[in-house]
């Protein structure tokens, strides 16, 4: 079974760093070009697939913290959308 579950835990946290990595790019490319496009589902997708990852982690203790990415990345998501906000406003001068 915690062949398995390495197995598993890896992958989701490829996953993760994929989308992860994804919504970086995403946000670079909506700070430099915006639009009145929608959020984006990124954040959630990648903080599900590492909480995941760390649900099945076959490192006891582990699976106690799959909370924290869920917390990160609303932290990390607003914090992007502030400093974005304050790079906008600076370039336009309102």
């Amino acid at each position: 079974m915690t062949t398995i579950q390495w197995v598993l835990s890896f992958v989701l946290a490829m996953f993760g760093a994929y989308i992860w990595v994804l919504n970086l790019v995403v946000l670079s490319l909506l700070i430099r070009f915006p639009s009145q496009r929608g959020p984006s589902m990124t954040p959630v997708v990648g903080g599900t697939a590492f909480a995941f990852a760390l649900a099945v982690c076959a490192l006891p203790g582990v699976a106690a913290k799959a909370w924290l990415p869920f917390v990160i990345d609303i932290v990390l998501y607003l914090l992007c959308c502030g400093l974005a906000h304050l790079f906008v406003v600076k370039i336009r001068g309102k």
